[in-house]
């Protein structure tokens, strides 16, 4: 994804796009894995004026806007990833893969045919806005 596909998001979002933001959904984009925050904080270094706080802030706005995901991943961390939020719907759901072996996070589509989003809603009796659904085992690489 390039700097213009970010930005463009961030627009179609409501969102300022300014440089800090840009850069961390680019970075999200480009990685295609879910990613933790300490790991984009380390990358971001040699940004001047990219902290802690900062980081966190732009990762909570943005996945409050629908254009990340946030999921718990190995060790209580939390891991983002461009994604839809797990909503569901026409595309499937979006979900993650944890290999036990190497500790790295894949992000997946389950099709709408493994886990029917509209159904499950209808079934609680609580208005469900998000689901989250993390898969363990062992990657191609480490198998």
């Amino acid at each position: 994804m390039s700097r213009n596909d970010a930005r463009s998001l961030l627009f179609a979002a409501g969102l300022d796009p300014t440089p800090h933001r840009t850069w961390v959904l680019e970075n999200l984009l480009a990685a295609g894995r879910a990613m933790a925050a300490p790991e984009m904080l380390e990358q971001a270094a040699d940004r001047q004026g990219m902290n802690k706080v900062t980081l966190y802030r732009i990762l909570d706005l943005l996945a409050a806007h629908g254009l990340l995901s946030r999921s718990a991943g190995p060790e209580r961390a939390f891991l983002y990833c461009a994604g839809n939020g797990g909503s569901g719907g026409e595309e499937g759901t979006h979900a993650h893969f944890c290999c036990t072996r190497c500790g790295r996070t894949f992000c997946l589509t389950l099709p709408s045919a493994v886990l029917d989003a509209g159904a499950l809603r209808a079934a609680l009796p609580m208005q469900v806005e998000r689901i989250g659904v993390t898969l363990e085992g062992v990657c191609d690489a480490c198998a």
